[in-house]
C-alpha cells in the first residue's frame, strides 16, 4: 500500500486560508488540492489546529435564498441540501438558518418528519398516487420528508385513488427535470409546473 505523500507548505497554506471557512467537504478542494481526499484534508487541518464551526460558515446570496425557501419547510434533514448547497454540512445550514436568518425549523412529529403539506406536494400526490400507490421507494425520493403512511392518508383526504397505468415518456422526463430544478424556481413557476404535470397526466389517461 502506497504511503500518502506529506502535505507541502503550499498545501498547508491553502488549508490555513480556506479550511476554517469551508471545511473538508468544500467543492473547491477538488481544484486546489485535487490529489487529497476529504478525510486527509480534515486530518491534516486538525493536526495544524484548524477548525471549522457552524458559526463560521459563510453563505452566498443565492444560498441564503435557498435556505429561506426550504429550511422552514424541511429543516436541516432535507435530502437535497448536499445538491443545492454543496460543501456545507446540515449543521452549518441549520445554524445559519436559525441564528443569522432567524428562521424556525419545521414542526416535527415523533418520527422526525414534516407534518405540513404545501400545494405542490398535494399536486404531486393527486397526480402520481393513482399511478404508484404507496410505493415506498418512489415516495422516499419525491417526498422524502413524509412517510408512506402520511402520504397514503393525505391521498385519501385528497380522494387520490390508486389506478395503475403506464407513464408516458413525456411525463417521466418532465417529472425528472422538475425534481432536479424545483428548489431554485419561484412560487409562480412552481404552480405553473404543477398545473402542467396535472394536465399531461389527465391527457394521458
Amino acid at each position: 500500500m502506497e504511503t500518502p505523500k506529506r502535505f507541502t507548505k503550499e498545501e498547508e497554506s491553502l488549508l490555513g486560508e480556506f479550511y476554517p471557512v469551508n471545511g473538508s467537504v468544500w467543492v473547491g478542494w477538488k481544484t486546489l488540492l485535487p490529489s487529497r481526499s476529504d478525510s486527509s484534508i480534515r486530518s491534516r487541518a486538525h493536526k495544524l489546529g484548524l477548525v471549522v464551526t457552524s458559526a463560521q460558515a459563510k453563505f452566498t446570496g443565492d444560498e441564503e435564498r435557498l435556505i429561506m425557501r426550504w429550511y422552514p419547510v424541511y429543516g436541516k434533514n432535507f435530502s437535497k441540501w448536499s445538491t443545492l448547497i454543496p460543501g456545507k454540512t446540515k449543521d452549518e445550514i441549520a445554524y445559519y438558518a436559525e441564528h443569522n436568518l432567524a428562521l424556525d425549523p419545521p414542526t416535527i412529529k415523533k418520527r422526525g418528519r414534516s407534518s405540513t403539506w404545501n400545494e405542490l406536494e398535494d399536486t404531486l400526490i393527486k397526480t402520481y398516487y393513482p399511478v404508484y400507490g404507496g410505493d415506498k421507494e418512489i415516495w422516499s425520493e419525491y417526498l422524502p420528508n413524509h412517510t408512506v403512511d402520511e402520504i397514503r392518508k393525505r391521498a385519501q383526504r385528497l380522494s387520490a385513488q390508486n389506478k395503475s397505468r403506464i407513464w408516458s415518456d413525456e411525463e417521466i422526463a418532465l417529472l425528472n427535470d422538475f425534481l432536479t430544478k424545483f428548489a431554485k424556481i419561484s412560487d409562480k413557476s412552481l404552480k405553473q409546473v404543477a398545473s402542467r404535470i396535472s394536465t399531461i397526466a389527465k391527457n394521458n389517461e
